[in-house]
């Protein structure tokens, strides 16, 4: 066992290398990664982060490259059990490398995983409670943020929203730690707090909340409707709006007056795509282009649907009819979208 000291926001912390068998090593309940895989709510214990961490793709792969090697050849980062209720019956936390644990844990009947694997053992005895996880926290953002860079966008918000919030943390701070712009901090941070705030546990649905938190002039908009930001989580998660990216076009819609009032209806079926339907028009009251917009109103309007099922429901030939009438128009609505328009928009 040899001895090394590494440094940490200028903090010395000395590091014991030893070879650890696997058996002794319990999963870091806090660890970015695996936090992201749990609903705040969720309860965790070493058996539901496995099952949680086993799942992963990039865990299995994880294992096949060990399998390759024969051995991990990067250690792992760990601390002595101490006070810690979900690693009692262990000798050590693994705080980086977790998913390195999983993947020798797996089981694969032609492949022996390492009894023991490598580790640095930090010694925190010199810190308090809160110093510690403090150091803790900024070590794992120097060595995934400033080094691998592998966590994603959702887990990098989630420790940044950590150390801005139980760490007490600036925006600064944090962006000078993690080697990161302080503009992406402040939107990570505000994504993720939407999230909470909202109570929207689908890891899936941050990339809207990152679009809505880049988004330009929303400030005054939310001034303005208080109620903005519960509207368009409720929108999120009742998919309302169909792609993250869309969120972009959410400044052109509240810029523009009726685009704005058809948004803010919280009844209407498709409050997003109705309100930037109207924003790209710029209002327009074009005959034609009025007719076209009641036909697809008419069309998507759920008595319309109910009306069309109970007509179906008749007999066979008004089903017939009904399938008929629906394939003529939706090829009429094909070609008319196909039509060649020349330079001045008059039709060839």
């Amino acid at each position: 066992m040899s001895t090394r000291v590494i440094q940490v926001r200028k903090s010395e912390i000395p590091v014991h290398e030893q070879s650890v068998p696997v058996g002794d090593l319990a999963f870091y309940p806090q660890n970015p990664r695996i936090n992201s895989q749990f609903a705040e709510d969720e309860d965790r214990t070493q058996g539901l982060i496995f099952e949680k961490m086993r799942q992963l793709e990039s865990v299995k792969e994880l294992r096949d490259q060990i399998d390759y090697d024969g051995q991990i050849n990067e250690p792992l980062y760990v601390v002595p059990v101490e006070d810690d209720e979900l690693a009692a019956d262990y000798e050590y936390v693994v705080l980086e490398g977790n998913s390195r644990l999983a993947a020798v844990k797996l089981q694969k009947p032609s492949m022996l995983p390492p009894i023991a694997v490598p580790c640095w053992v930090l010694d925190f005895s010199g810190f308090s409670k809160s110093k510690k996880e403090s150091l803790i926290f900024s070590l794992l953002g120097q060595l995934h943020l400033r080094g691998k860079k592998d966590w994603s966008p959702y887990e990098d918000a989630g420790f940044f929203y950590r150390r801005y919030k139980d760490h007490d943390l600036s925006i600064a701070e944090l962006a000078d730690e993690s080697g990161v712009s302080v503009q992406k901090v402040r939107t990570y941070v505000r994504a993720y707090d939407l999230m909470i705030v909202h109570d929207d546990p689908i890891i899936a649905h941050f990339s809207y909340y990152l679009e809505y938190a880049k988004a330009p002039n929303i400030k005054k908009h939310r001034e303005n409707h208080p109620n903005l930001d519960s509207l368009v989580a409720d929108y999120i998660k009742d998919r309302k709006i169909e792609k993250a990216a869309y969120i972009r076009k959410l400044p052109k819609i509240l810029g523009d007056t009726r685009a704005r009032k058809k948004f803010l209806d919280s009844s209407c079926q498709q409050p997003f795509d109705d309100a930037l339907h109207i924003a790209q028009m710029g209002g327009s009251t074009d005959a034609t282009m009025q007719r076209i917009k009641r036909f697809r109103q008419f069309l998507a309007d759920h008595t319309t649907k109910k009306s069309v099922a109970n007509l179906k429901a008749k007999n066979k030939r008004s089903m017939k009819q009904i399938d008929f009438e629906l394939k003529k128009i939706a090829r009429i609505a094909e070609q008319l979208g196909q039509l060649p328009v020349k330079e001045g928009g008059t039709v060839k």
